[in-house]
């Protein structure tokens, strides 16, 4: 799918969802709990991306057995945006950023965010390397690495007009772009080097482990990891788990569970002690070679934790407002998006 951008402001349909807090969860969710009774998540993940292994890890080294969790794993659409997963696939759980949890519930889908997970979006802009654009490894700042793509084409693995889209979007336009052609790329590693490779883009917009599959290549390098330049991606939350606020209600032992779960799962990829069992699973799961799987060891699980913090949350959707990606009225708040069940690292 291709739409032309000139000016992206989402069209958000209104309604917020009223803030809930959910502390004791359901009767059935405590008595399974109790009872040491084996309680299902579905989780939607899109498959061979690097947010997912704390789920692998949490799974292979039986920290979900201990807290009588077992996960479903359901593979995210990848012509739908992660909410709108969520619903078609019926899952419990899924990973979102704020700008598509934003951007599905003032179009009236009920969510709350639970368990915090990325604590920023961890994008590099790509192109190939004979392409001659700048990049701020060759000197040129954030904002003249972005220019080069004013009235070209830039690939997403994300729906035009997705929460995701829209924050990139937003980033360029920090730096005076507003003229491209957005392209859906689809998901997969592959889909990146694919789109560049024939020249259907030309430039990509990729998360690890995509980013090291691609410069290992040697045919794509990143031009810009986009956390060190513009606000959108620098000064704002990443992406975190959501569910149905109904599931979150009834199953808040279940939720909190699996939160703490993935907790000790990004406790043991964090350890240096793991780091050669943690490639192994990170191998095996993302059918990455064994250089890419310690290339993304090294670079990108520092920023992961399960803790939703209210200031940075805050500055997130204000930000969000001002760059025209969520709609002033009626407001998303901390309140109205966030139930709290994160887990303290080390529990």
């Amino acid at each position: 799918m291709v739409v032309k951008k000139r000016h992206i402001v989402a069209a958000l349909a209104a309604t917020v969802a009223l803030a809930t807090t959910a502390c004791g969860g359901s009767d059935s969710s405590r008595a399974a709990a109790a009872d040491g009774q084996s309680r299902l998540v579905k989780v939607m993940m899109t498959p061979a991306v690097a947010y997912r292994l704390p789920v692998m890890v949490a799974e292979e080294k039986g920290f979900f057995d201990e807290l009588n969790i077992q996960i479903e794993d359901i593979p995210q659409p990848n012509n739908m945006t992660g909410a709108q997963g969520i619903a078609s696939t019926k899952s419990d759980a899924g990973q979102l950023s704020v700008a598509t949890a934003v951007q599905a519930i003032q179009a009236g889908q009920d969510l709350k965010m639970f368990c915090g997970l990325v604590m920023e979006v961890q994008s590099s802009l790509m192109a190939n390397v004979d392409s001659d654009y700048p990049s701020t490894t060759g000197g040129a700042s954030w904002q003249e690495v972005m220019k080069s793509a004013q009235g070209k084409r830039v690939g997403v693995q994300a729906p035009v007009g997705s929460g995701f889209q829209l924050l990139t979007a937003a980033a360029f336009e920090e730096a005076g772009v507003t003229d491209i052609t957005w392209v859906n790329m689809g998901a997969g590693n592959a889909s990146n080097g694919a789109a560049l490779d024939s020249g259907s883009v030309d430039f990509a917009i990729a998360s690890p482990p995509a980013t090291q599959f691609l410069e290992d290549s040697g045919k794509q390098e990143a031009l810009e990891y986009l956390p060190d330049g513009p606000s959108t991606f620098k000064d704002y939350y990443g992406s975190a788990w959501a569910a149905p606020t109904s599931w979150v209600e009834s199953n808040a032992d279940t939720a909190k569970d699996f939160c703490a779960g993935v907790q000790k799962g990004i406790d043991y990829v964090q350890d240096p002690a793991n780091a050669d069992d943690v490639k192994q699973i990170l191998m095996q799961d993302t059918k990455i070679p064994e250089n890419i799987a310690q290339s993304v060891l090294e670079t990108v699980y520092k920023p992961y934790s399960t803790a939703l913090p209210a200031d940075r949350f805050r500055a997130t959707l204000e930000g969000y407002v001002d760059a025209g990606i969520a709609k002033a009225s009626p407001p998303v708040t901390y309140e109205s998006l966030v139930t709290d069940l994160s887990a303290p690292s080390g529990q």
